[in-house]
């Protein structure tokens, strides 16, 4: 049986893609190790409060103390590619693989 779908783009591919968006204070504050990336929420959260949470759970790999540990994290465990892009005081950051 074929079936003809006008005006649609289907695609299979297992290409994966992820983007997450902050301001450039946030940024800062965790380069600085002052926030903590929460994955599971994507949300930015206190360093005393993923301290606090990390004594409840045994995922290690929820909270990222800096860019450079979540990039790497993603680089060496997930095997993507990551970016970080500037814009207007906005940071896009995130990975993919194609």
């Amino acid at each position: 049986m074929i079936q003809i779908r006008r005006n649609l783009f289907e695609t299979n591919s297992s290409s994966t893609h992820s983007l997450t968006m902050c301001t450039e204070a946030d940024w800062l504050n965790w380069e600085r190790g002052n926030i903590v990336y929460d994955e599971w929420l994507e949300v930015f959260i206190s360093k005393k409060q993923a301290e606090e949470k990390m004594k409840e759970t045994i995922d290690d790999h929820r909270y990222f103390f800096s860019p450079e540990k979540y990039f790497d994290y993603v680089k060496d465990n997930l095997g993507y590619d990551t970016f970080t892009k500037r814009f207007r005081g906005i940071i896009a950051f995130g990975y993919y693989n194609c």
